[in-house]
């Protein structure tokens, strides 16, 4: 045997006796075929639940914002999870309150579409519940997804 194969085969022996630790090749841990994946971007939004003068959306008003406003926009689906914001306002105060943030994922050839739905989106949020700003996060590369 060359020294160079000598090597690659005790390198492999000593990962087969590590526990925990296997050379497999089996479906469970191969990448899922390019066909099966698709190029998507990513888009996080941030809506303070403050409301200027006092008071928060209620859960009923987000459930109608929702629906009424992000839905129509993105039916094939979004995922919204609650979260404790805090930034500086513009008159400099420290502002602790309540979020929601809604990631959405379009596909590539959408993105120019999907980035005027969002703008709406933010718009509209600021009109109705009085906010300074929706904050928005634009990841810069595709991601790749697989509903499988």
């Amino acid at each position: 045997m060359k020294p160079r194969s000598n090597i690659a085969a005790f390198v492999v022996t000593i990962l087969l006796l590590i526990p925990n630790c296997s050379l497999r090749t089996d479906a469970a841990i191969m990448p899922s075929p390019v066909s099966a994946i698709d190029h998507y971007f990513r888009t996080e939004l941030y809506f303070g639940m403050d409301i200027k003068g006092g008071g928060e959306v209620t859960a009923e008003q987000w459930g109608r914002f929702l629906s009424d406003e992000v839905t129509p926009r993105f039916p094939d689906g979004l995922t919204v999870f609650d979260a404790a914001g805090q930034f500086r306002s513009a008159a400099g105060t420290i502002v602790k309150e309540r979020s929601r943030v809604i990631i959405l994922l379009y596909r590539k050839k959408d993105r120019k579409a999907a980035g005027r739905k969002i703008d709406e989106i933010r718009a509209s949020y600021c009109k109705q519940f009085d906010q300074e700003s929706v904050m928005r996060i634009d990841f810069r590369r595709s991601v790749d997804v697989s509903f499988e």
